[in-house]
């Protein structure tokens, strides 16, 4: 473990931050094993330094990690091991992407960070951060404004009969495409109205 702890360190010292940064980061860490059963400093490290890759923010990634240590041990006690491979940095990703309403207002970020972990653990794994990453990168500005609601309900039920968010996202970009750009035709439009 002292030996881990050591290595989560060093990789972190290469993001080229302040000494002061990096004690910031370790205390916080130490802090989040505290509170957070299941977790330990040197994974804490690690997640924080997941959460600068995704952010680029030091500050927003700190502020953000206790509930990103929550998430992911609750995960990896359900699901095993294997299902937080690349679930940090997917899952803040994803929610960036969502735009500055969610980004930028906790509220808004901790109630989506709840709503996306809820889809993972009821679908087993089936719909994991990995799917709302991809169907906010072929979604792209219709995955932003989707309502929460749809985003955590009816679309994860959507990504999951497609095996994954890019061909979700994909279609939810032409359907919306095609509705702002006035491209349907009378017979969608009709059954639009409706």
């Amino acid at each position: 473990a002292a030996k881990d702890l050591v290595r989560a360190q060093n990789d972190f010292r290469t993001l080229n931050l302040s000494t002061h940064e990096n004690a910031s980061v370790t205390a916080q860490a130490q802090s989040l094993t505290h509170k957070t059963l299941g977790t330990t400093i040197a994974g804490n490290i690690r997640l924080i330094q997941d959460l600068h890759t995704a952010f680029g923010d030091l500050h927003h990634a700190i502020e953000a990690a206790p509930s990103f240590a929550k998430y992911e041990a609750t995960v990896r006690m359900a699901l095993g091991k294997g299902a937080t491979d690349g679930l940090v940095n997917a899952a803040a990703k994803a929610l960036e992407h969502r735009g500055g309403g969610v980004i930028n207002n906790t509220a808004m970020f901790e109630k989506e960070l709840a709503m996306m972990s809820q889809v993972q653990l009821a679908s087993r794994g089936r719909v994991s951060p990995k799917d709302y990453l991809a169907a906010s990168q072929t979604g792209k500005i219709s995955y932003m404004m989707l309502a929460p609601d749809y985003l955590y309900g009816a679309f994860a039920g959507l990504m999951s009969m497609d095996k994954g968010g890019n061909k979700s996202g994909t279609a939810m970009m032409t359907g919306f495409s095609s509705l702002i750009g006035g491209h349907m035709d009378r017979k969608a439009k009709g059954f639009l109205t409706e």
